[in-house]
């Protein structure tokens, strides 16, 4: 089973997000996505979430940084959702990858937004919704296909 992490970096105050431009895998190319990636062999994911942003965004976190708000899941994969608000990380972020990083004020980000991968607008919405960023969602997928199908 493949295991990955995705964070979304906000501003202390709520107002904005950095998220990442995909350029592979290809069903998330050209979308907006959360910065993350794959899970290594016997490391947690808060090491891997870690991991994750320092080789794309350039920023050293720790593990204060990140709350773990939501898992995914299915038959063939694991995904587990950070949050990390800070605006020191924010102000230090740059794209490290070919794949772009940029900030984006979360009061554009709605549902259906053709820009975002089609999971990302509930996901900000559980991040940036205090009462549901107390506690770990957790959504299963029969396949694959329920996460990439657009609706």
């Amino acid at each position: 089973m493949d295991v990955y992490v995705v964070g979304f970096c906000f501003s202390e105050d709520k107002k904005e997000v950095a998220l990442i431009k995909k350029t592979h895998p290809e069903w998330q190319k050209g979308k907006l996505n959360g910065i993350g990636g794959h899970v290594l062999e016997n490391e947690a994911p808060i090491d891997a979430m870690i991991r994750e942003f320092a080789e794309e965004a350039g920023v050293l976190t720790t593990p204060e940084h990140w709350n773990l708000f939501a898992e995914l899941g299915g038959n063939y994969f694991h995904l587990y959702c950070f949050n990390c608000f800070d605006d020191e990380v924010m102000k230090n972020i740059t794209t490290r990858t070919e794949e772009e990083i940029s900030f984006y004020p979360t009061l554009t980000m709605k549902i259906r937004d053709e820009r975002m991968i089609s999971n990302l607008s509930w996901l900000l919405g559980i991040c940036l919704d205090e009462d549901m960023n107390r506690i770990v969602v957790s959504a299963l997928y029969e396949n694959h296909e329920m996460l990439t199908n657009e609706r």
